[in-house]
């Protein structure tokens, strides 16, 4: 009768080892897949999705006219590859160099519909809600930095679920936590004359 009882516990053990290595592999197949954005966002890593703008490339420079020192439009934005299960899209405009606070919020919209796959100079996305940015407005605000040049990163986050609730970043952040599918960067700079 001893020895059916060490059997147990050794098949026990051995159903115990197993599951945890079955657990950490799946944990780990995650997070190689998964990663945090600079605002701890869960968005997945192999994005194939692009945004691009037909008014400045990655990386370059913004023209003044998209600047509080020009005309002050919002640039025209395009997307694409974005995955099927896209129900909605979040356009966030950061500026992290900001020196008052560690960034400077230009522009919020959510809500995009599905099927946006552009947005022309100054205008809002098809189904898009703009919400109130770091220049207490509800609508782009463009580069107008105090010192020196900036960076203004372009983020847009495919989501699945349709809208967004929240009037505030961190109310719209909390509320994509968990439904960002991929996400797409565009980033340009500006520096005053």
């Amino acid at each position: 009768m001893y020895k059916p009882q060490l059997e147990k516990r050794a098949l026990m053990s051995m159903v115990g080892l197993m599951l945890l290595v079955l657990l950490v592999t799946i944990v780990m197949r995650y997070e190689k897949n998964s990663l945090k954005d600079n605002r701890g966002l869960n968005i997945n890593q192999d994005s194939t999705m692009q945004l691009t703008s037909s008014d400045f490339t990655h990386e370059s420079s913004i023209p003044m006219e998209f600047s509080c020192d020009g005309a002050d439009l919002s640039p025209e934005l395009s997307w694409n590859e974005a995955p099927e299960a896209t129900k909605s899209f979040v356009l966030i405009v950061r500026d992290p160099d900001a020196p008052m606070k560690k960034e400077w919020i230009h522009w919020i919209v959510k809500n995009i519909s599905a099927d946006t796959r552009s947005v022309a100079q100054n205008a809002v996305p098809a189904g898009g809600i703009e919400v109130v940015n770091d220049f207490k407005k509800t609508s782009w605000g463009g580069p107008c930095p105090p010192d020196g040049e900036h960076r203004y990163f372009f983020v847009l986050y495919a989501l699945d679920i349709e809208s967004v609730a929240g009037d505030t970043l961190d109310d719209i952040e909390t509320a994509m936590e968990g439904h960002i599918l991929e996400k797409a960067e565009l980033m340009g700079r500006y520096n005053r004359q």
